[in-house]
């Protein structure tokens, strides 16, 4: 009996995203998630636009790690995430903080006009 819980216990951690993942995976979706963030601060905020040199680097280091559809997956999810986040603070209140988390982290992916 112990060893039956064992096993499910060991299949459910191992299959668990959360915990599976490996910090290259979750390096990509965090890129993808600044990807997304990027693009759409390009789109609707003044005085920034959107550097796509990096973009062929992130998308392929993506791809590889995550596999298309995951990346997908992340890339959608958090451009849904960034909309919400908009629609709740503002847009202007969203530029300013995605604009100044970008200059943390120092992107290449957005920049200043």
């Amino acid at each position: 009996m112990r060893r039956i819980f064992l096993a499910v216990y060991g299949i459910a951690i191992f299959s668990s995203p959360s915990i599976a993942d490996s910090p290259y995976e979750n390096a990509a979706k965090l890129d993808m998630e600044h990807l997304a963030s990027s693009i759409l601060a390009a789109s609707v905020c003044k005085g920034v636009r959107f550097n796509g040199d990096a973009l062929v680097t992130s998308l392929t280091a993506a791809f590889v790690l995550l596999g298309r559809k995951h990346t997908e997956d992340a890339f959608f999810s958090a451009m849904s995430a960034n909309i919400d986040e908009m629609s709740a603070k503002g847009k202007e209140a969203w530029c300013a903080a995605t604009i100044k988390a970008a200059k943390e982290r120092n992107s290449e992916m957005l920049t200043e006009d």
